[in-house]
């Protein structure tokens, strides 16, 4: 297999760069029930389980600033649900899966990171 090495891409006639800041920086596919398993990921080291429905995603690589995009979701068996992204670091984020009866671990959560490496 080849590898590409590039730090930005320009449209040959000039115009708008199109360079790494345009992609996600990490992401993350996970089952949060039993023992944590990452099914497939990109720039995660590790997800931490913190306790019932509450995990850190680990970055790999880390990220310039803790002002950047984490964005979650997950699936959960029945009913209304929802994942709350509650801390931000350059190291890692931390979110929280809950319903109407509190925390509960998910069967698949997944996450998505826009912002920029250090």
């Amino acid at each position: 297999m080849s590898t590409l090495a590039v730090d930005n891409l320009k449209p040959s006639a000039g115009g708008t760069e199109f360079g790494i800041g345009g992609v996600a920086k990490a992401w993350l596919n996970f089952t949060g029930t039993g023992t944590v398993t990452i099914n497939k990921s990109l720039n995660v080291a590790s997800v931490t389980d913190r306790a019932q429905g509450d995990y850190n995603t680990n970055y790999t690589n880390t990220l310039i600033a803790n002002d950047f995009a984490p964005s979650a979701s997950h699936y959960a068996a029945a009913g209304v649900s929802s994942v709350l992204v509650v801390e931000i670091l350059t190291t890692y984020h931390r979110n929280f899966s809950l319903d109407a009866t509190g925390a509960i671990d998910s069967l698949i959560v997944t996450n998505v990171v826009m912002g920029d490496l250090a």
